[in-house]
């Protein structure tokens, strides 16, 4: 069993319904659903691009998915999730892009938000003692993968794309053959026409559960960002 915090917008909002439907699969529904068609690419074809990325669902990853530390619980991750999210304000940000990162498609920010940050910021940190720790994953982290510092974060929060290296985005597409990337990309840009640009307040933060090795995700539960409580420095709009 691992657990994660995402940013997962509501599925029946239109970014929601976008994102599940270029994926297949509906996050909060746990359940699969019928393809977006995409201008100029099969469905046979953006299944194949989507298999891992179907299997996470549509989201922002704030705190990646990790394993109960022994003595913790579910119940001490929705604590210390909701105690968090009572502590971080609601963000907006100007809009969505579509963008590519390294040999996938996402959508990101317009702009970057130091506010996003610090909401990622502080799930990484506040939830890291329920964060069982272990040896180094060297299939998926290669010795000499990563920069000095983000070996750093990875020794200290088991991921190395935290802190000052987090980058908010909503995963598309798996790794794409170098020529696929520019047609996907401008695909997505048609198919998202109405969404793309359009203010959008991030207000809420899920737990999510994965079950066993390879099941999809699942969404165990979702919490407001209320920022009710000062007794830590996250800043507001």
């Amino acid at each position: 069993m691992r657990y994660a915090i995402y940013y997962v917008p509501a599925a029946d909002s239109p970014l929601g319904d976008f994102g599940a439907r270029v994926l297949g699969y509906d996050i909060e529904r746990a359940a699969a659903g019928e393809r977006l068609p995409l201008p100029g690419i099969g469905v046979d074809r953006l299944v194949q691009v989507t298999r891992r990325a179907a299997r996470y669902g549509f989201h922002a990853t704030l705190k990646a998915p990790f394993r109960l530390a022994a003595g913790c619980s579910k119940i001490d991750i929705l604590k210390a999730t909701a105690d968090t999210a009572d502590r971080c304000h609601p963000v907006t940000v100007p809009g969505l892009e579509v963008a590519t990162l390294g040999n996938f498609v996402a959508l990101r920010p317009l702009q970057h938000s130091v506010e996003l940050d610090a909401i990622a910021a502080a799930f990484v940190q506040d939830l890291d003692p329920l964060r069982a720790k272990g040896p180094r994953d060297e299939k998926r982290w290669p010795p000499g993968s990563l920069s000095a510092h983000q070996e750093e974060l990875l020794d200290a929060w088991g991921y190395p794309y935290v802190l000052d290296q987090y980058r908010f985005h909503m995963t598309l597409t798996d790794a794409l053959d170098a020529d696929e990337v520019a047609v996907f990309s401008d695909a997505l840009r048609m198919a998202g026409v109405g969404l793309l640009g359009v203010p959008l307040t991030i207000d809420s933060v899920t737990v999510m559960e994965e079950s066993s090795p390879a099941a999809p995700f699942r969404l165990a539960a979702r919490f407001r960002l209320r920022g009710l409580r000062r007794d830590r420095a996250i800043p507001s709009e």
